[in-house]
């Protein structure tokens, strides 16, 4: 019935693997942005491969973040379609009919007010993208149609006779004792019943657990000591409604097929662009930059990023305090002068988190959100590899060295020219002579398979090796050397193209914090 507002009929996407997403920290995100439906999980683990796709859902979210009621407000009409989901399935074949027709009616008049309603907003926020105005297009065509028109009419008719129902008469067979054994709703009357005061009495003081309108009352004293009588008057209703039993069953017939599941997919997109657009609007309320992507094609193999951060470690920062400390922007480019990174730098200085935040750039980028960074330029990726170190307990058999190995192995068979590659302290759980033997091994490998990557690593003669490392083989992906500052005892967490400083500043850090051999000495002297 609706264009879907996430994907075209080409749409091509690619699936990342859930490892990929803890290992880049998005995990918390992602569990912002799977709101309502665990459909949106499948959803957010899809990246698109196409740029028409990537356009379509950056319009939407424009149109979107523009006019922040836009949004809620078609949440709004859609929301309840979630809600009469769970009604509905609580009935069951045992019901009878008029149970059926109760939800059927319900549904068909929500159906009929949520389209109305959609086209009143589509119409009211004047959306400029293509996907909104598409759907305003639907809409439009649906309330056109006859059988809409004809849906509204039977309502109207069904509606009518429920308006008539404003009493039930109720005939009961008594025992020669006087006990009530049988019960049934004989007539449906238009008019109130006034009864005397014993009545409501009797209504109001109940306590048998009689089950009445498909509850149980909690207090009923009857008037005789008739004990329990099982009286469900929606079932009984069907019968006191025989005089209309045909139009009621056509109704039943006509519509018990209607199909509502494209209002609630149309609901499962919105409530993503919802969670997206608190998500970035958190961001914006922070000052932070955010911008739309310029999604380039996948055979230039080119990030371009000014001002880029951290979106995990912003938004959890944000989660923690109000004083935070202020994030560090820096620029990353992966080009015809260098696509793959040797990151070096010193101990919690930054290497970590930089990685990370070009994963997710990339990933938010072919969601077609905007991405934390001032400006960008995305080459589409067919896959985002990440290889970051395993937890010992996963490690029993074949040892932490023989896990990463493996685990490495996999993910070169499957990455591609067209890939982007994430490691962090990879080849570590080894000798320091054995890693960095692997680790040239690797980026040897990944450089004549033509991919992009970023390694960060403290094998910092693996970054002054670039040079061989690009004349042995030189092709169109060039090594290059990044490193991350540290300054008078300090990390700068700013990211610069260099050689390796050629230690971890584990000693200034140790100074830092008074741990150095001659510090901890002096102090004993000190006591002494």
């Amino acid at each position: 019935m609706f264009d879907s507002l996430l994907w075209l009929p080409e749409s091509q996407y690619k699936k990342i693997h859930p490892q990929v997403i803890e290992d880049l920290n998005l995990h918390r995100l992602y569990d912002r942005l799977m709101d309502i439906s665990e459909e949106n999980e499948a959803l957010i683990y899809k990246i698109c491969m196409d740029e028409e796709t990537i356009r379509y859902r950056q319009a939407i979210l424009t149109d979107f973040m523009d006019s922040p009621d836009f949004i809620k407000d078609l949440e709004m009409n859609l929301k309840e379609f979630y809600d009469l989901q769970s009604r509905n399935s609580k009935v069951t074949e045992t019901h009878s009919n008029f149970y059926y027709l109760i939800d059927l009616v319900m549904t068909v008049d929500m159906s009929i007010r949520c389209a109305e309603n959609l086209r009143q907003t589509l119409l009211y926020h004047q959306p400029t993208s293509q996907g909104l105005l598409g759907l305003l297009e639907n809409v439009e065509h649906l309330i056109q149609e006859k059988e809409f028109k004809a849906m509204k009419q039977d309502l109207k008719n069904i509606q009518h006779i429920f308006r008539q129902i404003r009493g039930l008469e109720v005939s009961i067979n008594m025992s020669p004792v006087m006990r009530a054994y049988e019960a049934q709703v004989t007539h449906i009357t238009d008019h109130t019943f006034r009864y005397p005061g014993v009545f409501r009495k009797v209504a109001t003081m109940s306590d048998s657990g009689l089950q009445f309108m498909g509850r149980y009352l909690k207090r009923y004293d009857a008037v005789f000591n008739m004990g329990k009588v099982h009286l469900d008057l929606m079932d009984e209703m069907e019968y006191g409604l025989r005089e209309h039993r045909d139009i009621l069953l056509e109704f039943l017939e006509r519509y018990r097929k209607l199909d509502t599941k494209p209002f609630v997919s149309l609901l499962q997109e919105v409530t993503f662009y919802k969670a997206s657009c608190d998500l970035l609007n958190t961001l914006r309320n922070q000052n932070l930059p955010i911008c739309k992507p310029q999604i380039l094609d996948a055979s230039k193999r080119t990030m371009r990023l000014k001002d880029c951060y951290n979106i995990a470690l912003a938004i959890h920062d944000q989660e923690r305090s109000e004083e935070t400390e202020a994030i560090i922007y820096n620029n990353m480019n992966m080009d015809e002068d260098g696509r793959i990174i040797i990151l070096t730098g010193a101990n919690r200085g930054g290497k970590t988190t930089i990685t990370q935040a070009i994963g997710q750039i990339q990933i938010f980028g072919q969601l077609g959100l905007l991405v934390p960074a001032q400006e960008a330029d995305l080459s589409l990726v067919d896959g985002v590899f990440t290889h970051f170190p395993v937890l010992e307990k996963e490690t029993v058999h074949l040892g932490r060295f023989g896990k990463e190995c493996e685990g490495f192995n996999r993910i070169f068979k499957l990455a591609t020219s067209k890939s982007l590659l994430l490691l962090n302290e990879s080849f570590s759980g080894t000798s320091y002579l054995e890693s960095l033997k692997i680790a040239e091994e690797v980026v040897k490998a990944v450089k004549y398979k033509r991919m992009r990557m970023i390694y960060n690593t403290h094998l910092h003669e693996l970054a002054t090796h670039t040079r061989i490392l690009n004349k042995e083989l030189n092709n169109d992906t060039p090594i290059v050397s990044l490193v991350t500052g540290f300054q008078n005892g300090h990390n700068t967490y700013k990211i610069y193209q260099g050689n390796p400083l050629g230690m971890s500043h584990g000693i200034e850090i140790a100074k830092q914090h008074k741990v150095t051999y001659h510090q901890l000495i002096r102090r004993l002297e000190e006591k002494a």
